[in-house]
């Protein structure tokens, strides 16, 4: 695999929606969609969907993150179509299935909830103590370091804080619309039901950027097992399950394991207009600024706009 003088790992969590051996796993559990809580889009087709993101974004790991060591894809009993023997050498690809970070909670699986499988990622045989997470539609589109996302050891979390209090949330936004106005768009996750459980009057929301973590964090903040519990016994999205990831990074923050950083990224959605998304295309080419690209949804795009963000990733190649 790949040898780097500071060990990082990248990990993906990948589906694909279409395969009918998990479509008919969704159909078996589809009872489970009337748990009470249970997101309305939780089983939205959406959620599931592969339009190519994945090679895109982990070519451009390779090409842009080449100190990344290995890269693991966490998958349900599937392999992209793309990957063979050859690929998985060339790129340092490991598969990891659904069943190895579910071990001893089997009972939860099969799971269709991207959350829960978030809670176990630090289960990974072999992961390195520091890694970065990612979505398969983030894309690191220009050249980074080790220490873009772990500054002396320590995460650097992309985000703002938001408040509770109706005007200092105003005074937020006003700061956030300014300092984002480069990409258009800031691209933050929405609040989660752990804003509601963590002790502050304020939360903050993560970019939709790669997430540096530590194995240590997990192991800290979920070695209560009913807690731990709590959060992969849904197998679809819930409104009373907290968010993993956004948890993990909120506590860090909090006790200074972790530091915030503005959000270096272009985001682009299926509301953005074509016009908009040639401006963003061609202002993050170069730009300092911008590090990092999220196409959210990109199979609920328009056919041209979907082509002019899949030939915008080509051209990054």
């Amino acid at each position: 695999m790949h040898s780097v003088p500071q060990m990082i790992d990248a990990v993906f969590t990948w589906v694909n929606g279409n395969d009918p051996d998990h479509l008919h796993r969704r159909l078996k559990y589809s009872g489970q969609l009337e748990i009470p809580g249970t997101l309305p889009d939780a089983d939205s087709q959406s959620r599931y969907s592969d339009s190519g993101e994945l090679w895109f974004s982990i070519n451009l790991v390779r090409k842009n993150a080449p100190w990344i060591r290995n890269i693991y894809i966490v998958t349900d009993n599937q392999t992209p179509h793309w990957i063979n023997q050859d690929i998985i050498k060339k790129l340092g690809i490991i598969i990891i299935d659904h069943r190895e970070i579910f071990c001893g909670f089997n009972r939860y699986l099969p799971t269709f909830n991207s959350n829960s499988i978030e809670a176990l990622l630090y289960r990974i045989s072999g992961l390195s103590p520091r890694f970065i997470y990612l979505n398969d539609d983030f894309f690191i589109i220009s050249p980074v370091r080790p220490e873009d996302y772990f500054y002396n050891g320590i995460p650097l979390i992309r985000g703002f804080w938001t408040y509770k209090n109706r005007y200092f949330a105003y005074l937020e936004r006003q700061f956030r619309t300014f300092v984002t106005k480069a990409s258009g768009l800031d691209g933050l996750v929405g609040r989660r039901a752990e804003s509601k459980i963590l002790p502050s009057c304020r939360y903050f929301r993560l970019a939709h950027t790669p997430y540096p973590l530590q194995i240590e964090t997990f192991k800290q903040y979920f070695k209560d097992y009913i807690f731990l519990q709590n959060i992969i016994k849904y197998r679809f999205r819930n409104k009373e399950q907290i968010w993993p990831i956004g948890y993990l990074c909120n506590l860090a923050l909090r006790q200074g394991r972790a530091i915030s950083h503005l959000p270096d990224l272009a985001y682009l959605s299926p509301s953005t207009p074509i016009k908009k998304i040639q401006l963003v295309c061609n202002s993050a080419v170069g730009n300092p600024l911008v590090k990092h690209l999220c196409i959210q949804s990109l199979d609920k795009f328009t056919t041209n706009a979907r082509k002019l963000c899949v030939n915008f990733l080509s051209s990054l190649l």
